[in-house]
Protein backbone atom coordinates (compact mmCIF):
# COMPACT_ATOMS: atom_id res chain seq x y z
CA UNK A 1 0.00 0.00 0.00
CA UNK A 2 1.22 3.49 -0.87
CA UNK A 3 2.55 5.40 2.14
CA UNK A 4 2.47 9.17 2.81
CA UNK A 5 5.31 11.13 1.17
CA UNK A 6 7.32 11.52 4.38
CA UNK A 7 7.75 7.73 4.48
CA UNK A 8 9.88 7.91 1.33
CA UNK A 9 11.67 11.24 1.70
CA UNK A 10 12.01 11.55 5.49
CA UNK A 11 10.43 14.21 7.68
CA UNK A 12 13.68 15.94 8.68
CA UNK A 13 15.50 15.56 5.35
CA UNK A 14 16.13 18.31 2.79
CA UNK A 15 13.43 16.84 0.56
CA UNK A 16 11.14 16.64 3.57
CA UNK A 17 11.74 20.33 4.22
CA UNK A 18 10.95 21.25 0.62
CA UNK A 19 7.80 19.15 0.71
CA UNK A 20 6.78 20.87 3.97
CA UNK A 21 7.11 24.23 2.20
CA UNK A 22 4.89 22.96 -0.62
CA UNK A 23 2.30 21.76 1.91
CA UNK A 24 2.46 25.15 3.63
CA UNK A 25 1.60 26.88 0.36
CA UNK A 26 -1.22 24.45 -0.46
CA UNK A 27 -2.91 24.71 2.94
CA UNK A 28 -2.39 28.46 3.01
CA UNK A 29 -4.25 28.79 -0.30
CA UNK A 30 -7.12 26.72 1.07
CA UNK A 31 -7.16 28.76 4.28
CA UNK A 32 -7.18 32.00 2.30
CA UNK A 33 -10.25 30.87 0.38
CA UNK A 34 -12.00 30.07 3.66
CA UNK A 35 -11.00 33.41 5.19
CA UNK A 36 -12.31 35.33 2.18
CA UNK A 37 -15.57 33.39 2.41
CA UNK A 38 -15.92 34.31 6.10
CA UNK A 39 -15.10 37.94 5.34
CA UNK A 40 -17.88 38.09 2.76
CA UNK A 41 -20.34 36.25 5.00
CA UNK A 42 -19.68 38.22 8.21
CA UNK A 43 -18.76 41.58 6.72
CA UNK A 44 -15.56 43.57 7.27
CA UNK A 45 -16.68 45.19 10.53
CA UNK A 46 -17.30 41.89 12.32
CA UNK A 47 -14.37 40.14 10.70
CA UNK A 48 -11.78 42.71 11.78
CA UNK A 49 -13.29 43.65 15.14
CA UNK A 50 -11.62 42.87 18.48
CA UNK A 51 -13.07 43.55 21.91
CA UNK A 52 -10.71 45.09 24.45
CA UNK A 53 -9.90 42.60 27.22
CA UNK A 54 -7.01 44.45 28.82
CA UNK A 55 -6.71 46.86 31.75
CA UNK A 56 -10.08 47.16 33.52
CA UNK A 57 -11.51 44.62 31.06
CA UNK A 58 -9.00 41.92 32.04
CA UNK A 59 -10.97 38.72 32.80
CA UNK A 60 -11.60 38.59 36.56
CA UNK A 61 -11.62 34.80 36.54
CA UNK A 62 -7.84 34.89 36.10
CA UNK A 63 -7.47 35.73 39.79
CA UNK A 64 -9.74 32.99 41.15
CA UNK A 65 -7.52 29.94 40.67
CA UNK A 66 -4.32 30.76 42.55
CA UNK A 67 -1.48 33.20 43.07
CA UNK A 68 0.32 34.70 40.08
CA UNK A 69 4.12 34.51 40.25
CA UNK A 70 7.20 34.91 38.04
CA UNK A 71 10.59 33.22 37.77
CA UNK A 72 13.55 34.63 35.85
CA UNK A 73 15.64 31.82 34.40
CA UNK A 74 19.39 32.28 34.66
CA UNK A 75 20.47 30.27 31.63
CA UNK A 76 18.06 31.69 29.06
CA UNK A 77 17.28 35.04 30.74
CA UNK A 78 13.62 34.25 30.07
CA UNK A 79 10.99 35.22 32.64
CA UNK A 80 8.20 32.67 33.04
CA UNK A 81 4.79 33.36 34.52
CA UNK A 82 3.05 30.71 36.59
CA UNK A 83 0.08 30.27 38.91
CA UNK A 84 0.28 28.25 42.10
CA UNK A 85 -2.20 26.90 44.64
CA UNK A 86 -2.01 24.52 47.57
CA UNK A 87 0.43 23.78 50.37
CA UNK A 88 4.00 24.73 49.50
CA UNK A 89 5.29 22.08 51.91
CA UNK A 90 3.78 19.29 49.83
CA UNK A 91 5.02 17.62 46.66
CA UNK A 92 4.87 19.75 43.52
CA UNK A 93 2.47 18.85 40.73
CA UNK A 94 3.55 20.83 37.67
CA UNK A 95 1.16 21.37 34.76
CA UNK A 96 2.45 22.21 31.27
CA UNK A 97 -0.09 23.39 28.68
CA UNK A 98 -0.40 22.91 24.94
CA UNK A 99 -1.46 25.03 21.94
CA UNK A 100 -3.43 27.27 21.78
CA UNK A 101 -3.74 27.19 25.54
CA UNK A 102 -2.18 28.63 28.69
CA UNK A 103 -1.90 27.81 32.38
CA UNK A 104 -5.68 28.38 32.72
CA UNK A 105 -6.41 25.11 30.89
CA UNK A 106 -5.44 23.31 34.11
CA UNK A 107 -7.89 25.15 36.40
CA UNK A 108 -10.01 22.06 37.08
CA UNK A 109 -7.00 19.93 37.98
CA UNK A 110 -5.50 22.65 40.20
CA UNK A 111 -8.77 22.96 42.10
CA UNK A 112 -8.92 19.19 42.59
CA UNK A 113 -5.33 18.52 43.60
CA UNK A 114 -4.37 21.67 45.52
CA UNK A 115 -5.41 20.03 48.79
CA UNK A 116 -2.87 17.22 48.46
CA UNK A 117 -0.13 18.85 46.38
CA UNK A 118 1.56 22.15 45.68
CA UNK A 119 0.00 22.69 42.25
CA UNK A 120 1.79 24.91 39.74
CA UNK A 121 0.70 25.70 36.18
CA UNK A 122 3.30 27.46 34.05
CA UNK A 123 2.98 29.56 30.92
CA UNK A 124 5.74 28.41 28.57
CA UNK A 125 7.86 30.96 26.72
CA UNK A 126 5.79 32.87 24.19
CA UNK A 127 2.55 32.41 26.13
CA UNK A 128 0.49 34.70 28.32
CA UNK A 129 2.56 36.81 30.68
CA UNK A 130 5.77 34.87 30.08
CA UNK A 131 8.48 36.47 27.95
CA UNK A 132 7.99 36.34 24.18
CA UNK A 133 11.36 36.58 22.44
CA UNK A 134 11.14 37.61 18.80
CA UNK A 135 12.43 35.18 16.18
CA UNK A 136 11.56 31.61 15.23
CA UNK A 137 15.00 30.40 16.34
CA UNK A 138 14.06 31.26 19.95
CA UNK A 139 11.36 28.58 20.02
CA UNK A 140 13.31 25.41 19.35
CA UNK A 141 12.44 22.29 21.30
CA UNK A 142 15.86 22.35 22.94
CA UNK A 143 15.36 25.85 24.34
CA UNK A 144 11.86 25.18 25.62
CA UNK A 145 12.92 21.89 27.20
CA UNK A 146 15.75 23.70 28.96
CA UNK A 147 13.30 26.37 30.16
CA UNK A 148 11.10 23.81 31.85
CA UNK A 149 14.05 21.86 33.27
CA UNK A 150 15.49 25.00 34.87
CA UNK A 151 12.01 25.95 36.08
CA UNK A 152 11.72 22.57 37.82
CA UNK A 153 15.21 22.86 39.29
CA UNK A 154 14.28 26.28 40.68
CA UNK A 155 10.98 25.30 42.30
CA UNK A 156 11.93 21.82 43.58
CA UNK A 157 12.37 21.43 47.33
CA UNK A 158 14.76 19.36 49.44
CA UNK A 159 11.88 17.47 51.03
CA UNK A 160 10.34 16.67 47.62
CA UNK A 161 13.12 16.80 44.99
CA UNK A 162 11.02 14.94 42.43
CA UNK A 163 7.81 16.36 41.00
CA UNK A 164 4.70 14.98 39.38
CA UNK A 165 4.78 16.24 35.79
CA UNK A 166 1.43 16.64 34.00
CA UNK A 167 1.31 17.80 30.38
CA UNK A 168 -0.99 18.17 27.38
CA UNK A 169 -0.47 18.61 23.63
CA UNK A 170 2.71 20.66 22.94
CA UNK A 171 3.44 20.60 26.65
CA UNK A 172 3.45 16.82 26.37
CA UNK A 173 5.93 16.88 23.50
CA UNK A 174 8.26 18.96 25.67
CA UNK A 175 7.62 16.82 28.74
CA UNK A 176 8.50 13.59 26.92
CA UNK A 177 11.97 14.95 26.18
CA UNK A 178 12.39 16.02 29.81
CA UNK A 179 11.31 12.58 31.00
CA UNK A 180 13.90 11.03 28.68
CA UNK A 181 16.78 13.29 29.62
CA UNK A 182 16.11 14.13 33.27
CA UNK A 183 14.27 11.25 34.96
CA UNK A 184 15.90 12.33 38.22
CA UNK A 185 13.47 15.28 38.33
CA UNK A 186 10.26 13.28 37.85
CA UNK A 187 8.43 11.06 40.29
CA UNK A 188 5.42 10.30 38.08
CA UNK A 189 4.59 11.42 34.54
CA UNK A 190 1.04 12.07 33.30
CA UNK A 191 0.49 13.09 29.68
CA UNK A 192 -2.78 13.82 27.87
CA UNK A 193 -3.47 13.71 24.14
CA UNK A 194 0.16 14.33 23.36
CA UNK A 195 2.25 11.92 21.29
CA UNK A 196 5.88 11.23 21.84
CA UNK A 197 7.76 13.30 19.19
CA UNK A 198 9.28 10.20 17.61
CA UNK A 199 5.89 8.45 17.58
CA UNK A 200 4.27 11.43 15.84
CA UNK A 201 6.92 11.54 13.10
CA UNK A 202 6.50 7.81 12.53
CA UNK A 203 2.71 8.12 12.29
CA UNK A 204 2.73 11.14 9.98
CA UNK A 205 5.12 9.17 7.77
CA UNK A 206 3.08 5.95 7.77
CA UNK A 207 -0.57 6.91 8.30
CA UNK A 208 -2.57 8.85 5.72
CA UNK A 209 -5.10 9.72 8.41
CA UNK A 210 -2.45 11.34 10.59
CA UNK A 211 -0.82 12.95 7.56
CA UNK A 212 -4.02 14.76 6.58
CA UNK A 213 -4.97 15.46 10.21
CA UNK A 214 -1.70 17.37 10.57
CA UNK A 215 -2.59 20.01 7.96
CA UNK A 216 -2.52 22.80 10.55
CA UNK A 217 1.17 22.12 11.34
CA UNK A 218 2.08 23.21 7.81
CA UNK A 219 -0.42 26.06 7.62
CA UNK A 220 1.00 27.58 10.81
CA UNK A 221 4.40 27.73 9.12
CA UNK A 222 3.33 30.71 6.99
CA UNK A 223 3.99 34.08 8.67
CA UNK A 224 1.23 36.68 9.04
CA UNK A 225 -1.59 34.66 7.45
CA UNK A 226 -1.73 32.18 10.35
CA UNK A 227 -1.71 35.04 12.87
CA UNK A 228 -4.43 36.85 10.97
CA UNK A 229 -6.66 33.78 10.79
CA UNK A 230 -6.47 33.27 14.57
CA UNK A 231 -7.37 36.86 15.46
CA UNK A 232 -10.18 37.20 12.91
CA UNK A 233 -13.77 37.59 14.09
CA UNK A 234 -12.57 38.59 17.57
CA UNK A 235 -10.50 35.42 18.04
CA UNK A 236 -13.46 33.24 17.16
CA UNK A 237 -11.19 30.20 17.00
CA UNK A 238 -11.36 29.96 20.79
CA UNK A 239 -15.16 29.87 20.73
CA UNK A 240 -14.93 27.01 18.25
CA UNK A 241 -12.33 25.08 20.21
CA UNK A 242 -13.45 25.62 23.80
CA UNK A 243 -16.97 27.03 23.65
CA UNK A 244 -18.70 23.70 24.23
CA UNK A 245 -16.61 23.00 27.33
CA UNK A 246 -16.67 26.43 28.97
CA UNK A 247 -18.74 27.28 32.02
CA UNK A 248 -18.91 30.98 31.21
CA UNK A 249 -17.90 33.55 28.61
CA UNK A 250 -15.14 34.57 31.00
CA UNK A 251 -13.38 31.25 30.37
CA UNK A 252 -13.03 32.00 26.67
CA UNK A 253 -12.04 35.60 27.38
CA UNK A 254 -8.93 34.35 29.20
CA UNK A 255 -7.53 32.87 26.00
CA UNK A 256 -8.56 35.88 23.93
CA UNK A 257 -6.95 38.17 26.50
CA UNK A 258 -3.63 36.36 26.42
CA UNK A 259 -3.47 35.86 22.66
CA UNK A 260 -4.34 39.50 21.99
CA UNK A 261 -1.13 40.65 23.72
CA UNK A 262 1.78 41.90 21.58
CA UNK A 263 3.40 38.87 19.92
CA UNK A 264 0.77 36.79 21.73
CA UNK A 265 0.00 34.71 18.64
CA UNK A 266 3.38 34.58 16.91
CA UNK A 267 5.19 33.17 19.94
CA UNK A 268 3.00 30.05 20.21
CA UNK A 269 2.96 29.57 16.42
CA UNK A 270 6.75 29.67 16.40
CA UNK A 271 6.80 26.29 18.16
CA UNK A 272 5.54 24.76 14.90
CA UNK A 273 7.73 26.94 12.71
CA UNK A 274 10.88 26.07 14.64
CA UNK A 275 10.03 22.37 14.39
CA UNK A 276 9.50 22.45 10.61
CA UNK A 277 12.61 24.55 10.03
CA UNK A 278 14.81 22.20 12.02
CA UNK A 279 15.76 24.50 14.88
CA UNK A 280 17.09 22.51 17.80
CA UNK A 281 15.64 19.13 16.88
CA UNK A 282 15.99 17.00 19.98
CA UNK A 283 16.36 13.25 19.60
CA UNK A 284 18.82 12.75 22.45
CA UNK A 285 17.90 9.78 24.56
CA UNK A 286 15.13 8.43 22.33
CA UNK A 287 16.95 5.11 22.16
CA UNK A 288 16.47 4.83 25.92
CA UNK A 289 12.94 4.41 27.19
CA UNK A 290 11.32 6.83 29.63
CA UNK A 291 12.00 5.62 33.16
CA UNK A 292 9.37 7.32 35.40
CA UNK A 293 6.05 5.53 35.67
CA UNK A 294 3.76 7.06 33.08
CA UNK A 295 0.02 7.53 32.62
CA UNK A 296 -1.17 8.37 29.10
CA UNK A 297 -4.71 9.73 28.90
CA UNK A 298 -6.33 9.99 25.48
CA UNK A 299 -9.64 11.37 24.24
CA UNK A 300 -10.63 9.18 21.30
CA UNK A 301 -12.45 11.97 19.42
CA UNK A 302 -9.25 13.94 18.85
CA UNK A 303 -9.45 15.26 15.27
CA UNK A 304 -5.76 16.21 15.14
CA UNK A 305 -4.10 13.10 16.57
CA UNK A 306 -5.04 9.49 15.86
CA UNK A 307 -5.67 7.33 18.92
CA UNK A 308 -2.97 4.84 17.90
CA UNK A 309 -0.45 7.46 18.97
CA UNK A 310 -1.25 6.72 22.61
CA UNK A 311 -0.10 3.11 22.22
CA UNK A 312 2.86 4.18 20.09
CA UNK A 313 3.94 6.59 22.81
CA UNK A 314 3.57 3.98 25.54
CA UNK A 315 6.16 1.87 23.71
CA UNK A 316 8.67 4.63 24.43
CA UNK A 317 8.20 4.10 28.19
CA UNK A 318 9.44 1.40 30.56
CA UNK A 319 6.18 1.35 32.52
CA UNK A 320 3.20 3.11 30.94
CA UNK A 321 -0.53 2.76 31.41
CA UNK A 322 -2.90 3.99 28.70
CA UNK A 323 -6.45 5.14 29.48
CA UNK A 324 -8.82 6.05 26.65
CA UNK A 325 -11.89 8.24 27.10
CA UNK A 326 -14.61 7.58 24.54
CA UNK A 327 -16.55 10.52 23.07
CA UNK A 328 -13.91 12.88 24.39
CA UNK A 329 -12.10 15.56 22.41
CA UNK A 330 -8.47 16.62 22.24
CA UNK A 331 -9.11 19.07 25.11
CA UNK A 332 -9.46 16.22 27.53
CA UNK A 333 -8.67 18.02 30.80
CA UNK A 334 -11.39 20.65 30.28
CA UNK A 335 -13.84 18.43 28.36
CA UNK A 336 -14.04 15.65 30.96
CA UNK A 337 -12.30 17.05 34.06
CA UNK A 338 -14.01 14.85 36.64
CA UNK A 339 -13.07 11.63 34.86
CA UNK A 340 -9.55 12.86 34.17
CA UNK A 341 -9.08 13.81 37.82
CA UNK A 342 -10.42 10.45 38.97
CA UNK A 343 -8.03 8.51 36.74
CA UNK A 344 -5.14 10.68 37.89
CA UNK A 345 -6.03 10.07 41.53
CA UNK A 346 -6.12 6.32 41.02
CA UNK A 347 -2.74 6.40 39.30
CA UNK A 348 -1.24 8.47 42.12
CA UNK A 349 -2.79 6.26 44.81
CA UNK A 350 -0.99 3.31 43.26
CA UNK A 351 2.19 5.37 43.54
CA UNK A 352 1.78 5.50 47.30
CA UNK A 353 1.35 1.74 47.40
CA UNK A 354 4.50 1.31 45.32
CA UNK A 355 6.40 3.53 47.73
Amino acid sequence: MLKPPFYYIGFNSILGGLFSIWLTLVYSCLATIRMITELIRNGPKAYFSQRDRNGPNRPKILDTVGSHCFISLKRSKIRLHYVEAGNKEKQIMLFVHGFPECWFSWRFQMEEFKHDYHTIAVNMRGYGESDKPIGVENYSTNLIVDDVIEFIETIQTKSHPKIILVAHDWGGAIAYVIAHNRPDLIDRFIVMNAPHPYAWIQRVSNSWQQFFSSWYVFFFNLPFLAEFSIQSNDFQIFDRLFGKYSQSEGDIDVYKHYFSQPYGISGPLNYYRAMLRGYGSNSKGYDNKIQPKTLILWGRDDVALVSDLAHDSSNMCVNARVEYLDQCSHWIQIHRPMEVNSIMKKFLRNKKNDD
